[in-house]
């Protein structure tokens, strides 16, 4: 038998309906030429808690830091009786293909279920970058050895481990040196993320606006205007860093020389430029533009992008990169009159040219992912919501655009001298509109008409008065490309040119739910589009924390050395380990000594609880297994009792003895 474990059900069914259903069981489909498709909901095992390894439940500084030989994982509660069904099936099969999500979490989830069962047979695995039919029996084609993916499952496993070590350690540490009680949780990613926030809040609030001065001029040359502006970068005084004139009596005195004074123009430029459509979506860039343009909450994005998916609508999601295979440049054809065919831009897919390759299609650009783009299965658009189908038809009018021509256009460069002072006029013609003929569409302007050494006499110069403007704040979007590209938000001019080639903080997949988990901890809030951090109680806190826990710069290098791991860097992998272990000792040392901190229950990391139907009182309070909080009873609509951590918002089921069973 040929077993294939799936990450998810819905992934399971499109593998079995792509190699042929024979029948359906409770825990696997059986399938043609005796083959089972079973699978996971997510992970079914879980790295043990620190009671396991120091055998105390305590929190006490003395068992700090808890930095364990050998690592324990157990299954999760609540994945017991599918993961005892997968184990018996994997025990049974001649080959056994990993059938995980194509990125680092999907290979280990269903890897550490083969090597928890023991399983010593063939292992292959099955590579997916799209859920259609056509797309999975092209990818069983072309299935290797898993032997080939150890470099990916590594670095998921060094990733779960330093998160483990980092948040387990710090945040019994920083809470036990709180001597007012209220929790402190720390998260490898998660912090340098709050700090970001943070440090974005504080310049907002103490920025302060200044003046500066644009200087304009309209002479009439050859029957029209031409638009002048002050090149205030030639100027040798009155200006700041950023080449603003910011000397008000500079400016006074250049108007008032320049105002019906002689000029002429110094030098003409005209420039043929092109602009091509846009790069197909990545998650960040499609998180970020349905934000910018729809509100959307990052989370929201992906998880209408992960339904679509799961529809076969279109590729896989949680991917980093925006280029597509060469070999796919034939599909366009097909792809877009599916698009048509669900009366989705009908008129601009036929102005496309199938014949137009767009830049995108780079096989030496390629990552373990392409592009998010449409599939070839349209069979089940008339399940998607409203949401979905607006998602879907963004992605699918970015798909097209790759099909259009670019935008040509001449660009006029004019220089002036009035009085000495330099002046420019920039205007554009278009030549061809391209893509933005549809989907940009912009009116026709005259461009002026003047020579070389033309001379004229100026008109009167006006001032326009401006403010200097704080920094945006950040959105759902905005921190998700801070995340992305965390080189552009730091000072430091070595550092940015190293981490200019690094992933940044977290990963396409993991992005989004750190951004709610800080809204879960109430550490930052919505305020309408903007993030903010929770005043005072996070800037006490980052205060409080060493340096290096809460620096983006140290983070988004140890992203950069787990995706070394994954292109088969052995060494990567042990260095990566040993720095976690390392800051471990050195912080755990250097606060356990360092003067408590006072944080009182101002502290707002009480996370919203999720609505229950009656809290039932409890004399006895039990504690959190993940911070040591206090537990509540509470019950849900259905009538089912669980504990809910007043601390740090986890729960967990109730047992039939009334002992703290499974997190959920």
């Amino acid at each position: 038998m040929i077993l294939y474990v799936a990450e998810k059900p819905s992934l399971a069914r499109a593998i079995a309906d792509a190699i042929g259903i024979v029948k359906k069981n409770a825990d696997s489909i059986d399938c043609f030429g005796d083959v089972k498709v079973t699978w996971c909901f997510g992970h079914l095992l879980e790295l043990a808690k620190p009671d396991e390894y120091i055998k105390t439940k305590s929190w006490d500084l003395q068992f700090l830091p808890i930095l364990p030989d050998k690592w324990i994982k157990y299954p999760k509660p609540d994945s017991k009786k599918q993961l005892n069904a997968v184990v018996s099936l994997i025990k049974k099969a001649n080959k056994v293909v990993n059938a995980g999500d194509p990125d680092r979490e999907g290979q280990l989830l269903v890897d550490e279920i083969i090597e928890y069962a023991g399983y010593k047979g063939q292992v292959l695995r099955l590579w997916l970058h799209a859920l259609d039919k056509a797309s999975i029996q092209k990818a069983i084609k072309q299935i290797k050895d898993n032997k080939a993916y150890y470099p990916l499952k590594l670095s998921a496993e060094l990733r779960s481990r330093a998160d483990w070590l980092i948040g387990m350690n710090f945040t019994r540490l920083f809470t036990k040196k709180n001597t007012a009680g209220a929790t402190i949780s720390i998260g490898r990613v998660r912090t340098p993320t709050l700090a970001l926030i943070y440090k974005r809040y504080k310049d907002i609030k103490e920025f302060k606006p200044k003046d500066f001065y644009v200087l304009k001029n309209k002479p009439f040359i050859n029957d029209a205007y031409l638009d002048l502006t002050l090149i205030t970068k030639t100027l040798s005084k009155g200006i700041d860093e950023e080449n603003r004139l910011v000397d008000k009596k500079y400016a006074e005195s250049i108007a008032k020389e320049t105002t019906k004074a002689n000029g002429f123009i110094e030098n003409v430029k005209e420039e043929k430029k092109t602009e091509y459509p846009p790069m197909p979506f990545n998650l960040s860039r499609l998180q970020k533009f349905m934000n910018e343009k729809y509100s959307w909450k990052a989370k929201q994005t992906l998880e209408n992008l992960q339904n679509l998916y799961e529809y076969k609508l279109v590729t896989y999601p949680r991917t980093d990169c925006e280029y597509l295979p060469e070999e796919q440049f034939s599909d366009g054809k097909a792809i877009l009159a599916k698009i048509s065919q669900l009366g989705l831009f009908e008129k601009e897919i036929k102005m496309c040219d199938i014949n137009i390759k767009h830049k995108a299609w780079n096989n030496s650009k390629l990552s373990a992912h392409h592009a998010v783009i449409p599939t070839q299965d349209t069979s089940y658009y008339s399940k998607a919501n409203s949401d979905e189908k607006l998602l879907y038809s963004v992605i699918a009018k970015s798909y097209l655009m790759l099909f259009l021509k670019p935008y040509i256009y001449l660009q006029q460069t004019i220089t002036a001298d009035i009085a000495g002072y330099k002046w420019q006029s920039i205007s554009k013609k278009a030549i061809q509109m391209g893509f933005k003929s549809i989907f940009e569409p912009q009116a026709q302007v005259e461009m002026p008409v003047v020579k070389e050494k033309q001379k004229f006499v100026s008109s009167q110069t006006e001032i326009e008065t401006k403010q200097t403007t704080p920094p945006p704040c950040f959105t759902d979007g905005t921190i998700i490309e801070a995340m992305s590209h965390i080189h552009r938000f730091i000072d430091d001019e070595k550092a940015k040119a190293v981490l200019k080639e690094t992933d940044g903080l977290g990963t396409e997949a993991t992005r989004a739910q750190i951004i709610e988990d800080l809204i879960r901890l109430k550490y930052i809030k919505r305020n309408g589009k903007c993030l903010e951090p929770v005043m005072p109680f996070v800037e006490k806190v980052l205060n409080y924390l060493p340096n290096q826990v809460k620096d983006p710069v140290l983070t988004a290098r140890w992203e950069s050395m787990l995706s070394d791991v994954a292109g088969n860097s052995k060494q990567a992998g042990e260095t990566f380990l040993n720095e976690q272990i390392g800051l471990v000792k050195k912080i755990v040392e250097q606060v356990k000594t360092s003067p408590s901190l006072e944080l009182g229950l101002e502290n707002p990391a009480k996370p919203k609880p999720l609505p229950a139907k009656e809290i039932i009182p409890k004399s006895k309070l039990k504690k959190c297994p993940e911070c040591r909080g206090d537990l509540v009873i509470r019950k849900t609509k259905n009538g089912n009792e669980y504990f809910r951590c007043q601390s740090c918002g986890s729960a967990f089921w109730k047992q039939k003895d009334g002992s703290v069973g499974n997190k959920w």
